[in-house]
């Protein structure tokens, strides 16, 4: 399968746009006996809290980083132009201290990172909660 700009070719000469080889590919799963409904595919990405997918990814990265270790990169606007003062510098290595269980380097890494963690994982949770309720009310049938 040869991948042209815009369009994909199957077996070498007939060009289709990508739309047209999406549904191509999903009449020959189903003609395998396979399951595969795009259309659900696409709801269930539409359904999905990506605020929630980023603070998770952002909590297992604290989780697994090594607080001890001395940092060389920094995405800080301010500390990347120079200005020693940030006020949210240092929060994600405080996160990843309590992590590790170390309370006292954590609180001097930053005094907010404890509460910060505690507020991130609210905010998880209320988006989870927010998008199992609306994926259960997709499936109610309204009558009227």
């Amino acid at each position: 399968m040869g991948i042209y700009t815009g369009n994909i070719s199957f077996y070498g000469t007939t060009k289709y746009t990508t739309l047209d080889s999406i549904l191509i590919l999903s009449y020959y799963l189903q003609q395998n006996g396979k399951m595969f409904e795009l259309k659900n595919f696409l709801t269930i990405t539409k359904r999905i809290e990506w605020e929630a997918v980023f603070w998770i990814a952002g909590l297992l990265y604290l989780a697994f980083i090594n607080p001890y270790q001395t940092q060389q990169f920094s995405i800080c606007p301010f500390h990347n132009m120079g200005i020693t003062f940030c006020p949210g510098c240092g929060l994600g290595r405080s996160i990843s201290f309590f992590y590790h269980g170390d309370i006292i380097h954590s609180l001097k890494s930053h005094p907010m990172g404890i509460i910060a963690f505690f507020l991130i994982s609210y905010r998880i949770i209320t988006l989870s909660r927010k998008m199992f309720r609306n994926f259960h009310k997709q499936n109610e049938v309204l009558y009227g």
